[in-house]
């Protein structure tokens, strides 16, 4: 009887081990949802605009985000990073969700999290006029008014891709990181915008300055002189 007791305790000592890390991973996990969750509101309460659509904004952003996280290496909370920065930027939801793809590609290719890949994105496309509202009031100019959201939304992203193609060439083929072109974008970037230099000539010149030790916000400084 001895040693069938011990036997009983053992399985009993396993048995509490085993669901004390079952109970810990289950508490991760929904901590991790809670997050999710709460991000995942804010970017729709920002995208959506009124409390109306709300509801319609959370639902579909949510399925991309989901879907994102599933065909990335980031996670959904980290997605919803991005869909902040960029429904700060006024991206709608729709816009959000057509183009938070190609944020996730740069994000990847740069090794940088999906807020940061957004933010610098969104800050180096508004600087060159390349936002959600003016894309939108140039195809309200040139539709006669008649403005289709999936247009707006597909030119959006063709332009997000354009821009995320100059970062991706330039960083990989200089010796400046995405950070730190955002950096420089951050100080030269006005000044070139309102100057007609384009976006990809003042990206590589930030390149070949890095090439010569001369990053960051240096860089934007010794281009705007």
């Amino acid at each position: 009887m001895t040693g069938l007791s011990e036997s009983f305790r053992k399985i009993s000592i396993g048995a509490v081990a085993a669901f004390g890390a079952l109970a810990a991973t289950a508490s991760v996990i929904v901590k991790i949802s809670a997050d999710f969750e709460l991000g995942m509101s804010k970017a729709a309460a920002v995208a959506s605009g009124s409390s109306l659509a709300f509801g319609g904004a959370f639902k579909s952003m949510r399925k991309e985000a989901i879907k994102t996280a599933n065909t990335t290496i980031h996670t959904a909370k980290e997605v919803t990073g991005a869909m902040n920065f960029m429904a700060m930027a006024g991206f709608n939801a729709a816009e959000v969700i057509a183009t938070v793809g190609e944020v996730a590609k740069l994000a990847t290719a740069a090794n940088i999290t999906m807020a940061e890949s957004g933010n610098v994105l969104t800050n180096i496309m508004s600087t060159f006029g390349i936002t959600a509202v003016n894309v939108r009031s140039e195809l309200t100019r040139t539709t006669a008014g008649m403005v289709d959201q999936g247009a707006v939304a597909q030119e959006l992203g063709k332009q997000l891709t354009d821009v995320n193609n100059i970062l991706v060439g330039v960083f990989t083929n200089s010796n400046v990181n995405v950070l730190q072109l955002g950096e420089a974008f951050k100080i030269v970037g006005a000044v070139a915008s309102a100057a007609d230099v384009s976006l990809k000539d003042v990206a590589v010149s930030i390149g070949l300055l890095g090439n010569v030790g001369i990053q960051g916000t240096l860089a934007g400084t010794s281009l705007k002189r």
